[in-house]
């Protein structure tokens, strides 16, 4: 039987948001848990564009000094007595970060994506991105055991990309454009793939062309420069990029009775010149994509299932103590996913790359 972890009166490192620009190490108190709680020993957690817009103040509703890592997966090994759960210590979960109100008129309509009091772990409040971390026993989602950590990590970037794929309406036979071939555009390929879709990337980089066609095997991988040759063309088109001159071209790209997703986030401030005879001329629908409600468990599924090559989607993995080092390669944009193991030592990961 399982013996539970007492981390009260600890500290720990944990990754937060301090000084504008940067997430940094820092030491703090192991976490408390309330009632409803569990405390799990953090096993993996990713780094995300949004943590970048959270740690250069494009996130409105972002907390300073905010442990950051809102992609995370774990082993549970401590419950609060008043924690009701068909879950056990030892048990494996991922997180989903976004606690809704359950009052608003969002939550009671089945749209708690919406909801008007949203908080989210790592970026309201405290996230993953640290050994220990409290988790509502709501927001926990049952991982089996043959997922490996990385791989439950990815469940919540995931599900928002499921979310962004519903939205789309693919069907097999379907045309479809994905803008970006970073993290989510790579997931988006995946998915539009198992669905019988045919996929082409649009990616400026050489190195993440490179990737998606090799690693992940898309239908087709063209540069910026196709852009003329895409117009009219796709069934759907994803924007996975978040930039203003994208997201206008992703609407050139589609068809007439087509459809657009804007699934990159774009800045607060951002505007966009979009032509509206376009839209009305080819019946064009707009859509948007946010967050991940009611996606949580078919990620999961899909990752089980092995929908998604993790080995060449997490490219890059480090230990928290060189955390400086993983916020570096991803300024540099190295690679594609980067994924801290904050209770693995920089010899154990050094172990695990080089097998």
């Amino acid at each position: 039987m399982a013996i539970p972890i007492d981390v009260s009166g600890k500290t720990q490192s944990a990754a937060a948001w301090v000084n504008l620009g940067s997430a940094e190490l820092v030491e703090v108190p192991c976490p408390k848990m309330n009632a409803g709680d569990i405390l799990i020993e953090v096993e993996a957690s990713g780094l995300c564009a949004t943590d970048h817009k959270v740690c250069g103040g494009h996130t409105p509703s972002a907390a300073r000094n905010v442990i950051i890592g809102h992609e995370y997966a774990g082993t549970i090994v401590a419950s609060h007595p008043e924690t009701h759960t068909q879950l056990a210590l030892g048990d494996r979960i991922a997180v989903n970060p976004n606690i809704y109100c359950q009052a608003c008129v969002y939550c009671h309509s089945a749209r708690v994506h919406l909801c008007q009091n949203l908080r989210a772990l790592g970026i309201t409040t405290h996230g993953g991105m640290e050994k220990y971390a409290v988790v509502p026993i709501s927001q926990a989602v049952f991982v089996p055991p043959h997922v490996s950590p990385e791989a439950a990590s990815l469940a919540e970037p995931l599900s928002c990309v499921l979310h962004a794929f519903d939205k789309g309406n693919v069907r097999t036979g379907h045309d479809v454009l994905v803008v970006g071939a970073g993290p989510v555009g790579c997931m988006l390929n995946a998915i539009v793939r198992a669905a019988g879709a045919r996929c082409t990337v649009m990616e400026p980089n050489p190195a993440r062309r490179k990737i998606v066609k090799e690693d992940f095997s898309a239908d087709e991988v063209v540069d910026l420069d196709a852009l003329p040759g895409c117009d009219g063309r796709f069934d759907v088109v994803f924007e996975c990029v978040g930039r203003t001159d994208a997201m206008e071209n992703a609407l050139t790209c589609a068809r007439p009775g087509g459809t657009v997703v804007w699934v990159g986030v774009a800045r607060p401030d951002a505007v966009c010149k979009i032509n509206p005879y376009l839209i009305y001329a080819r019946e064009l629908t707009l859509r948007s994509s946010f967050t991940n409600p009611y996606t949580m468990q078919r990620a999961v599924r899909f990752l089980a299932d092995g929908g998604l090559n993790v080995e060449k989607f997490v490219t890059h993995k480090f230990s928290l103590e060189d955390f400086p080092k993983a916020w570096e390669a991803f300024e540099r944009n190295d690679g594609l996913k980067i994924c801290v193991m904050p209770n693995k030592s920089s010899a154990e990961i050094a172990a695990m790359t080089s097998n």
